[in-house]
């Protein structure tokens, strides 16, 4: 289990980072005073593991639907 959300959250980490305009909008608006890096790993820490799960299936699987 611990590979699968490593694995999930380094995907997520790679999918915001291709296209910041993914995240929410007040995460995006954090990008005025910090690095896209600390915007999506603070975006990520803030994430339970249930909203993860979902936020993965969103970006990656084209069938998922919320």
């Amino acid at each position: 289990m611990k590979d699968k959300a490593r694995r999930i959250l380094l995907a997520l980490y790679d999918r915001y980072r291709e296209n910041p305009l993914l995240l929410p909008a007040d995460s995006r608006r954090r990008l005025k005073t910090q690095t896209l890096e600390r915007t999506i790993a603070d975006y990520i820490a803030g994430m339970t593991d249930r909203y993860a799960n979902q936020d993965y299936q969103r970006l990656y699987d084209p069938t998922f639907s919320a």
